[in-house]
């Protein structure tokens, strides 16, 4: 028939794309909840205008070497929609990929984002995250 032409899919014709290969693997992220509230408790806070960086010495080996790792809280409070702060978190995670071959240290990191977050424009996360990343000294601090 026509209409099964139509929506018939070849599962094969399907190539993985280039971003699968940098996305951020599971074992660079904070996921259980345990992990969450020791950093939390022990770790050393940088805060700006829309953000919390929690930051601890990193005890997980991965690979046979210590490496950073990320968990990021974004409550209702911030963005009642899921489409928010699904936005926030996968902006968070990026800038994290993106700068951690970068950082000083090896840390366990949890990024709060606060309410009026989710209506900054992608450059300013970016920004803010960065500075963030230098008041915690992971990144060298920047000339401006």
């Amino acid at each position: 028939m026509i209409s099964d032409k139509i929506f018939s899919v070849k599962k094969d014709s399907f190539e993985a794309s280039s971003t699968l290969d940098s996305r951020l693997p599971a074992q660079r992220r904070v996921k259980k909840r345990r992990d969450f509230l020791d950093i939390q408790s022990s770790g050393i806070k940088a805060g700006s205008s829309h953000f919390t960086l929690v930051s601890k010495a990193s005890a997980v080996q991965v690979a046979d070497e210590a490496e950073s790792r990320i968990g990021i809280t974004v409550t209702k409070k911030v963005d009642k929609r899921a489409v928010g702060r699904n936005r926030l978190k996968r902006l968070v995670r990026e800038e994290f990929r993106t700068l951690r071959p970068s950082f000083k240290k090896r840390m366990d990191l949890v990024v709060i984002c606060k309410k009026g977050s989710s209506e900054l424009e992608a450059a300013e996360i970016r920004a803010q995250l960065r500075l963030l990343f230098e008041k915690a000294r992971l990144l060298p601090r920047s000339k401006r």
